[in-house]
């Protein structure tokens, strides 16, 4: 029963979510020199590792919730993990704590985001009860096989997204950081347009593959929604970002962030375009092939940081991440044929 995979699922992302848990409240003192060059963030490190956790325990029943093709589910307990960063923005902002506020925060909206998606799990399902969590071989070695890969791949990627905005810090300091992530944050708002409709043909395309049918359909369907989005939303981004954020905030930070903000727009299609054809691959049931195509994103991130010519400023960054998304598209366009084709 789904009550019975739930309950044999559950136990062992809280096993990895004690793992992730354990390694980050050991080496947060590690953790916090090597970003930020200080070990004044300790503590607001490990509120990180125990968001981090709770995160991960809340994996097994939101994906209960989208595959039972509720992503209206999905996106409302979704939502509250957004107030949270939003909310943690602004705690932060006023409280003497900073950084540590803004965590504490976090931490408090994925608690309830883990709640309410175990309540909306236990809803579609028709119960669930705590006798239910129980080990299972069977369910053991699949998530060995398919979880533990695909946890990894999870882990990499979360290197690759905040790679390029520790590389900014590290390189060209603090302000430019606060230009790059602005430029960053506007153009990720708009993700949610395609990623509703990778959410919507998910279990589909699970299905359809484990039936050995064609669900290039689906690919093509989410590839249209991609270039819509590009079209309406981040050309007028790339073409009007610096009197957009001028009129926003001020001068000052138009001169800085839009230039950069206007080339994160095309990086944001590119990643797009990325993300649905590693959606696909992931629907296929390809963790390896995932984690092999983020180790290159990362492999190519390091190189390319190492290798920038400083003149070029944040926007090298930028461009650099935009090659990182396409490197991986192609391969991605490729392993996906090579999968059809099984």
């Amino acid at each position: 029963s789904a009550a019975s995979i739930l309950g044999g699922a559950v136990p062992l992302t809280g096993i990895l979510a004690g793992v992730v848990l354990v390694v980050v409240e050991a080496f947060a003192p590690a953790i916090s020199h090597f970003l930020y060059g200080s070990m004044k963030y300790v503590v607001p490190v490990r509120i990180f590792g125990a968001t981090v956790a709770v995160y991960i325990v809340s994996s097994t029943p939101a994906a209960v919730v989208l595959l039972n093709h509720r992503v209206d589910f999905f996106n409302y307990s979704k939502l509250i993990l957004d107030l949270a960063k939003a909310g943690g923005l602004l705690v932060g902002s006023i409280s003497r704590d900073g950084v540590g506020a803004a965590m504490w925060v976090l931490l408090i909206g994925a608690l309830l985001k883990c709640s309410v998606d175990f309540f909306l799990a236990a809803h579609l399902i028709g119960g669930f009860s705590l006798h239910s969590l129980r080990l299972r071989k069977r369910e053991i070695r699949a998530n060995l096989g398919l979880g533990v890969p695909m946890s990894a791949a999870g882990v990499v990627s979360v290197a690759l997204a905040s790679g390029d905005r520790i590389a900014v810090s590290r390189l060209y300091g603090p302000e430019q950081l606060a230009h790059y992530s602005l430029a960053v944050d506007i153009c990720s708002k708009a993700y949610f347009l395609v990623w509703a409709i990778t959410g919507t043909l998910y279990p589909l395309v699970v299905r359809g593959a484990a039936a050995r049918r064609d669900v290039s359909i689906y690919r093509n369907a989410a590839l249209i929604a991609v270039v819509l989005v590009g079209a309406l939303v981040y050309l007028p981004i790339a073409l009007v970002a610096p009197r957009l954020i001028g009129w926003w905030l001020n001068p000052a930070m138009a001169a800085g962030a839009g230039p950069v903000t206007s080339i994160w727009a095309l990086v944001a299609v590119i990643y797009l375009l990325m993300w649905v054809l590693y959606n696909q691959l992931q629907a296929k049931g390809r963790p390896y092939l995932l984690l092999a195509v983020n180790l290159l994103g990362l492999a190519i991130l390091a190189i390319g940081i190492w290798a920038i010519p400083l003149t070029f400023g944040i926007r090298s960054i930028a461009i650099l991440m935009g090659s990182i998304f396409a490197v991986q598209a192609c391969v991605l366009w490729v392993l996906d044929r090579g999968v059809n084709r099984e």
